[in-house]
């Protein structure tokens, strides 16, 4: 993929259907997450349309 003159790649590798929690838990238990806030996390998985519980 380019557009005026930057050149990007997308990677398939995990590209499959799923079920939404299941890769809201995938996004939320990555190592690379760890600097991300509760808040934010609770805020984007309910955008995804899963309920969280507490």
């Amino acid at each position: 993929m380019h557009d005026d003159g930057t050149i990007g790649c997308v990677d398939f590798e995990f590209a499959d259907r799923s079920d939404p929690a299941f890769d809201a838990a995938d996004l939320i238990e990555h190592i690379s997450s760890r600097s991300v806030s509760d808040e934010t996390w609770e805020a984007l998985v309910s955008e995804l349309g899963v309920e969280t519980r507490r």
